[in-house]
């Protein structure tokens, strides 16, 4: 991830012995704003022999539409070829394709982890004035399973030890800070209480308020 654009890499193996495919790629349908700058492919892929792809895209300029999935197809031309050897039949050969999952791209893949020492004074120079709030119902079951999951899901890292839930609390406050793409500073409060699930209420604060707007709405 760089500030402005992503690099895929795609790890492939041909895991078909009697064919050898060549010219491998990938085939990306964009969503709004994504733009294909840059594409290597394989140009040649025997019998459990790895290859590599790689994509580079530009990201949308709107933050909303950095976050998203998608559908990516494999596609190679397809030689017969002797599975003992590993020579083609001949050196025709046709176009073939294969459906790969989904490529998501989420809000975690643009944070990096940023310990603070003293989260509160680091909280209160940001200030309230570029802070977003919002509140939220999980269907966790625990406090323990809601940090986990808050944790993982924003890619941020937990401070001062708040992704331990002590034993037997009904209610918790989660600190986490991190750094978006571009150096912008993201802090965190995820206040949980033990409901029907688990209610959130969510505090983020940050010097961009798209940043922060991001963050608040990823839970959703």
């Amino acid at each position: 991830i760089y500030p402005a654009h992503v690099v895929l890499q795609f790890n492939v193996t041909n895991t078909l012995n009697d064919q050898l495919l060549e010219n491998v790629s990938i085939e990306l349908e964009l969503t709004e704003g994504w733009e294909l700058l840059a594409e290597v492919s394989c140009p040649r892929l025997e019998y459990n022999v790895g290859g590599t792809i790689y994509a580079v895209l530009a990201c949308p300029e709107e933050l909303s539409d950095c976050v998203t999935s998608l559908p990516a197809t494999l596609k190679f031309l397809v030689k017969d070829c002797d599975p003992v050897t590993g020579e083609p039949d001949s050196d025709e050969g046709y176009d073939d394709d294969y459906q790969l999952e989904d490529i998501d791209v989420s809000v975690s893949d643009y944070v990096q982890r940023s310990m603070k020492g003293n989260f509160g004074a680091a909280w209160e120079e940001v200030g309230e004035g570029n802070e977003l709030s919002d509140t939220f119902s999980l269907p966790m079951k625990t406090l323990d399973e809601a940090v986990k999951n808050i944790v993982l899901f924003l890619g941020l890292q937990p401070c001062e030890r708040t992704d331990k839930v002590p034993e037997g609390k009904s209610s918790h406050t989660l600190l986490l800070s991190g750094v978006f793409r571009g150096g912008v500073e993201i802090l965190v409060k995820a206040k949980l209480a033990l409901s029907d699930g688990i209610a959130m209420q969510l505090m983020v604060r940050s010097e961009d308020p798209g940043v922060a707007e991001l963050m608040t709405t990823a839970i959703a």
